[in-house]
């Protein structure tokens, strides 16, 4: 009976340490999007009432075409006194007729040159219900830290060539903040040359990181231990153990999935020095806050248009429209599953919203943002 009871307590011992190195596994895949600043959202469930003056925004215009060569043809010396008049033409025409703009050289020509620094938000507005969000875009720590293939957009970026597999502007894949970037070459503010030169800093710079904790045996002991105990701030209210074990079982897991602590320890911090690069080029760094409290009377602060909105640095990347909508929300363009549609559905095409709605849903699941943004450094 006491040989049972032992080998009862050792299956279960045995089951304990197979779930943790289950839910271990769980915690590095959740740990490495989180540490990139990214989220899981596949199956968000959004709860709880709207509150008032958060609906997602509409807008009424007239024909695009006519108003914007109306507009246009002889642009004002200050953009912003068309802006809120072509917007409203752009986001209530149809998808196709936003399209035919983007096709049409003549009437880009009259946008990207009467704009200025708009042109990239008009840009972005024109591109209302296209192009696909496939999921975080990021680098490939076995490829020298380029980023990694499969969108659109990073296969366009690693291929070297400008017109060799182009995204087009209907369905092509992307993440946020190459929409951004996207709308801002469509608009003729960066060059293409410039896009690969930005992504080959970031790459260099995850690269060089690695490389540096690589040859210094020194560094890296302490670099590990920084590691693991990142990674068990994020495990220590669920793992059934002590630190210690944590550890080991971390280093089981690994192993698993065919790598060791050292070489992680290594492409975490390759990783985190090409966001950091990045953030860099988007001048996340430079930004300043927006936090809106109407208990305070304060004036609300609307970024200029074709300013970069950042919610929580790179975890999330939006275009400031320069405008309001009918309630007083600031408007931006976003490319994300955020907000859901009319059915709760995840939208992961461009859309137009605003921060303040943006921010609501994001708090129903569970993410609180703070919101900074920038003049675009292009």
């Amino acid at each position: 009976r006491e040989t049972m009871r032992e080998i009862e307590r050792m299956a279960l011992m045995l089951q304990q340490m197979a779930e943790a190195l289950v839910k271990t596994a769980d915690l590095i895949e959740e740990a490495d999007r989180e540490a990139a600043g990214f989220f899981e959202l596949e199956q968000i469930k959004v709860g709880g009432a709207k509150p008032p003056g958060l609906a997602s925004p509409t807008r009424q215009g007239g024909n695009l075409e006519n108003t914007i060569r109306q507009l246009l043809t002889n642009p004002p010396a200050d953009p912003s006194q068309v802006l809120s008049e072509l917007l409203d033409a752009i986001l209530s025409a149809s998808p196709a007729e936003r399209q035919a703009i983007l096709h049409d050289p003549q009437l880009m020509g009259l946008l990207t040159q009467g704009l200025g620094d708009y042109a990239p938000a008009v840009v972005a507005a024109l591109l209302e219900g296209a192009l696909y969000w496939p999921g975080p875009s990021g680098p490939n720590p076995s490829n020298n830290y380029r980023i990694e293939g499969g969108s659109d957009f990073a296969d366009w970026i690693r291929g070297g060539d400008e017109n060799a597999n182009k995204p087009n502007t209907r369905d092509s894949t992307m993440n946020c903040w190459e929409y951004v970037l996207y709308s801002t070459y469509i608009a003729g503010h960066i060059s293409y040359d410039e896009l690969v030169t930005l992504h080959d800093d970031a790459a260099n710079a995850g690269a060089a990181k690695a490389d540096e904790l690589k040859n210094d045996s020194n560094a890296l002991p302490s670099a590990v231990d920084d590691y693991v105990d990142m990674r068990w701030e994020g495990a220590k209210s669920t793992y059934p153990g002590s630190k210690s074990d944590y550890r080991k079982d971390l280093d089981l897991t690994l192993q698993y999935y065919g790598t060791d602590l050292e070489t992680a320890t290594i492409e975490y911090n390759g990783s985190m020095a090409y966001y950091d690069s990045l953030k860099n080029s988007f001048g996340v760094n430079n930004a300043q806050s927006w936090y809106y409290d109407p208990t305070r009377h304060a004036p609300k602060r609307i970024p200029p248009a074709g300013s970069l909105i950042f919610f929580n640095g790179l975890d999330h990347v939006a275009i400031s429209m320069g405008t309001t909508d009918g309630n007083g929300n600031v408007e931006i363009m976003s490319l994300w599953v955020l907000p859901k549609d009319k059915d709760e559905q995840l939208v992961h095409t461009a859309q137009h919203t605003t921060i303040e709605y943006l921010l609501y849903q994001a708090k129903t699941e569970g993410m609180n943002m703070k919101v900074t943004y920038v003049q675009s450094p292009w």
